[in-house]
């Protein structure tokens, strides 16, 4: 969401935030779903999100990894493989919602929707779906995308009960292989500003990144009173616009 600066920013930006109160009331599939807001720092009123019910969650910093830079194994990772079949890939998705357990801002979609809300994207492919085995026991998974412009880390996760066996570094090196292999030369990665987990620390031991400002925050919206209050009033009609045009 952005608004250019002009005389009439404050009147649309308050029109913006009544749509978005209307849509998150009206078109979330239950009452409880809860909504995130991806907002670039400093492009957007944080009092006015805060005044309609967002809180902050979190914010991330976004690395773009030098591939050329990297000594990759001429061998793949012992413990890691491609998702080979659909039993594969919901083992990837339960290895991830078990590696954020801990984090209560992480959502935790069935396979279904998440299979689904993935195969949306742009450059998902079932062969770039990693899984990191320790004793033949699924223990961590990495999901990479490979668009034609560029390459990107979208999931990354270590169960909790196995980390410290070099199984994230695996991870990322069989990831960027198969990248630099498909022609990439750099790769994305959106790191959570206060990680200090097995992402931050291989990057700055093999991964030579250059690291721009935090690139997002996550604001999400508290859906009991902020809905309860949007489901009660009718949307703000702007000029030109009539109440069947949606934003």
């Amino acid at each position: 969401m952005v608004v250019a600066p002009s005389p009439d920013a404050p009147a649309v930006t308050a029109t913006l935030l009544n749509r978005l109160d209307v849509w998150a009331a009206h078109d979330l599939p239950t009452p409880d779903t809860p909504v995130t807001l991806y907002r670039l720092p400093g492009c957007f009123p944080h009092d006015q999100l805060l005044s309609r019910g967002w809180t902050f969650g979190d914010s991330s910093s976004r690395l773009t990894v030098d591939l050329d830079a990297i000594r990759l194994p001429d061998h793949p990772a012992p413990a890691v493989r491609a998702a080979r079949n659909e039993t594969d890939l919901r083992t990837v998705h339960s290895v991830l919602n078990e590696a954020f357990t801990d984090d209560p801002e992480h959502p935790h979609p069935d396979f279904d929707a998440f299979h689904h809300a993935q195969r949306r994207r742009e450059g998902y492919h079932p062969d770039l779906w990693l899984l990191a085995e320790l004793d033949s026991v699924p223990a961590g998974a990495l999901i990479a995308r490979d668009p034609v412009d560029r390459a990107w880390i979208a999931w990354f996760g270590v169960h909790p009960a196995h980390r410290r066996h070099g199984l994230g570094a695996q991870l990322l090196t069989t990831a960027f292989s198969l990248l630099r292999a498909r022609g990439h030369r750099t790769v994305g990665v959106d790191v959570d500003t206060h990680n200090t987990g097995a992402m931050q620390a291989y990057l700055r031991r093999h991964a030579p990144s250059r690291r721009g400002r935090p690139v997002a925050q996550d604001l999400r919206l508290n859906p009991a009173p902020a809905l309860r209050q949007a489901r009660a009033t009718p949307p703000v009609v702007g000029p030109g616009e009539s109440q069947n045009d949606r934003c």
